[in-house]
């Protein structure tokens, strides 16, 4: 997750998709910076409250050739 481009926050998820990490209070971006160039995920904006956890989907498609 990013602030802008500052990242705060990074890990992978497990065999469900899931991921749970800790995170600054404000608004952030999911991001996969990384992505492969047959993968195309979207950036979702997130409002993280201190002390709360806010769920966040994000979506990726696979780009067959």
């Amino acid at each position: 997750m990013a602030t802008g481009r500052q990242v705060v926050a990074t890990g992978r998820s497990n065999s469900s998709g899931q991921l749970v990490i800790a995170v600054p209070p404000g608004r952030l971006i999911v991001s996969v910076p990384d992505a492969e160039s047959y993968e195309e995920c979207d950036a979702p904006l997130v409002d993280a409250v201190a002390e709360q956890t806010t769920p966040v989907a994000q979506n990726c498609s696979f780009n067959a050739p």
